[in-house]
């Protein structure tokens, strides 16, 4: 599906969810950056990306995201809207 929908911001948000649900935060990052570079807003994408750098052990890179994350909701945590 995502071949047939690449835009499909649902279809990657999902694939994002599973990855990081069995905690592959190499495949995490991969679509974190795919999303961002489609819908730099994307705060789900943002927040993924910046867990999946605190867990790479890239602290100041994760700081730097989690701070973007904060500027752009204005909110000292951030928590996504599960279903």
């Amino acid at each position: 599906m995502i071949a047939i929908q690449p835009n499909n911001v649902d279809l990657l948000d999902s694939l994002l969810r599973e990855y990081q649900s069995m905690s592959r935060w190499g495949s995490v990052y991969a679509v974190s950056l795919d999303i961002l570079s489609k819908f730099p807003d994307n705060l789900n994408a943002l927040e993924s990306n910046s867990i999946a750098l605190q867990n790479f052990g890239v602290k100041q890179d994760a700081l730097n995201q989690y701070e973007s994350l904060y500027l752009k909701t204005d909110a000292p945590y951030f928590q996504r809207l599960m279903p």
